[in-house]
């Protein structure tokens, strides 16, 4: 063997022994790409579902969301009338004040000071008249013991 022929011998041996102990490595590198491309297959379906599960909760909100939205709308909408009816009746009931307070400033005062007006000297009135009433209570109890006195002694006289 010539050195060329050794070199060539001793080339394929390395090779082959390269190989040999490559060959577990390139075996362990094809069961990685294969774990791997079972676990991009599996994180694909996991995404997929996940994404499903999304839309679907997503369309859930979007309609709990519409059905929330509605309500609130018909919830507005009879609060408004309700503010409507009783901005109306507020209205009505302040109409109805001012009137009342139109009848008591021009009918109710102005009779209640002419009775005060009437009543003062009324009472000034009644007052002179009892204590006249009195004295001629007096007066008459005096002339009866007088006229009593006075019969009296006409009998006694006749």
């Amino acid at each position: 063997m010539n050195d060329h022929e050794l070199l060539l011998a001793m080339s394929d041996m390395m090779d082959r022994k390269l190989n040999a102990q490559l060959e577990p490595i390139k075996n362990d590198i094809t069961d990685i790409q294969n774990e791997i491309s079972k676990t991009n297959v599996n994180l694909e379906n996991e995404i997929f579902t996940l994404k499903n599960e999304l839309s679907k909760t997503n369309a859930t909100l979007k309609n709990e969301l519409s059905k929330t939205n509605a309500t609130l709308e018909t919830e507005l909408s009879k609060t408004n009338a309700t503010l409507e009816t009783e901005s109306k009746n507020n209205a009505t009931l302040k109409n109805e004040i001012l009137k009342i307070n139109f009848i008591l400033e021009n009918e109710i005062k102005p009779d209640i000071k002419l009775l005060a007006e009437n009543y003062l000297p009324s009472a000034i009135r009644y007052e002179k008249s009892i204590n006249e009433h009195e004295a001629m209570k007096d007066d008459i109890e005096l002339l009866k013991r007088v006229v009593t006195e006075h019969s009296e002694k006409l009998q006694k006289i006749s």
